[in-house]
């Protein structure tokens, strides 16, 4: 959890990788400004995908996302557009 914490000190991190993971925080990487792939596969996301797209939607340089096996409801999805 500190380290989820702690993302901002990693500001020339590329790639994120939490795969499998129950966060019961979405993780603080707005200052993770050289981001471009955000690996979140099999994590339960329910009813916190509002608040992953908020801190991605500031995030320039992300091109991939991969939610694949995610817990996410149907009325998450409106949120990835």
């Amino acid at each position: 959890y500190k380290l989820i914490n702690e993302t901002h000190s990693f500001r020339n991190v590329k790639i994120l990788i939490l795969e499998n993971c129950s966060l019961s925080k979405i993780p603080n990487i707005e200052k993770c400004y050289n981001l471009i792939k955000v690996n979140l596969d099999y994590c339960d996301l329910q009813g916190k995908l509002k608040e992953l797209t908020d801190k991605l939607s500031k995030l320039t340089k992300i091109n991939t996302l991969s939610l694949n096996g995610c817990n996410i409801g149907f009325s998450d999805i409106k949120h990835l557009t």
